[in-house]
């Protein structure tokens, strides 16, 4: 199939698929066997709101993906609509082009074929070769989101929605939630029913210091009135043997 081949090649490849479908042809049979050595799809029809972070988001459901070109203007930095994406697994691929092609998103009928030989953007180092020539840079896999394989929310949209969910307060759990009113009534009796528990222990130990305060200060009171009898005790008896 084709990159830039008319629109029609969407109904084309529904009809490839179904045609597939219905005859359970798998395997090497298969149209998407030609396929077999790339990763890569082609997805265009596409919103041009939509950043690299929205693409993988949606794509991601069929497999892991690894790698994202969305062509975008030099000059202005908008996107011109299509993007090529790579999975880890060829047989994403599959999927995501069985499944989405033909899909709406966005209210946008999409195309989404396989790229039999994936050529990825040329970018040139800043420095010439011996001859004056331009060195192109080694290509590596831009990852989800165009910033490297296994990184996230490093796009301005994702960073923002990661950045307000950190900050966002604690949600109160209601104890009430899901309950009708007799479950309601019935926790509430239950807490009084722990409350005057805990009072009435409370008053009980409150209860037994003082008593025992109180024993304390009888005792107390009671050693004293003996050693004053002793002591007027043994004043009378010194008193009668002087005499």
């Amino acid at each position: 199939m084709s990159v830039t081949g008319p629109s029609a090649n969407i109904t084309a490849i529904e009809r490839l698929s179904e045609l597939e479908l219905q005859k359970g042809i798998i395997g090497e049979a298969s149209w998407h066997h030609r396929y077999k050595d790339s990763c890569y799809i082609y997805i265009g029809g596409l919103d041009k709101r939509m950043t690299e972070g929205d693409i993988v988001i949606v794509f991601s459901q069929f497999g892991d993906p690894i790698d994202v070109y969305l062509k975008r203007d030099k000059k202005t930095g908008a996107s011109m609509g299509y993007c090529f994406l790579g999975y880890r697994d060829q047989r994403s691929t599959i999927l995501a082009v069985d499944n989405f092609n033909g899909s709406s998103l966005l209210g946008r009928r999409i195309r989404v074929d396989h790229v039999l030989d994936y050529k990825p953007p040329v970018e040139y180092e800043d420095e010439v070769d011996d001859d004056g020539n331009k060195i192109p840079k080694e290509y590596v896999p831009t990852g989800a989101e165009g910033q490297g394989i296994d990184k996230f929310y490093v796009t301005s949209s994702e960073a923002a929605l990661r950045d307000a969910y950190r900050h966002k307060p604690a949600r109160q759990v209601d104890p009430y939630e899901g309950m009708d009113q007799d479950e309601r009534w019935a926790l509430e009796f239950d807490k009084s029913l722990r409350k005057a528990e805990a009072t009435t222990t409370e008053d009980r130990e409150r209860s037994g210091s003082h008593a025992s305060h109180s024993a304390d200060r009888r005792s107390d009171t009671s050693r004293e009135r003996h050693r004053r009898h002793e002591s007027r005790h043994r004043r009378r008896n010194r008193s009668r043997s002087r005499s």
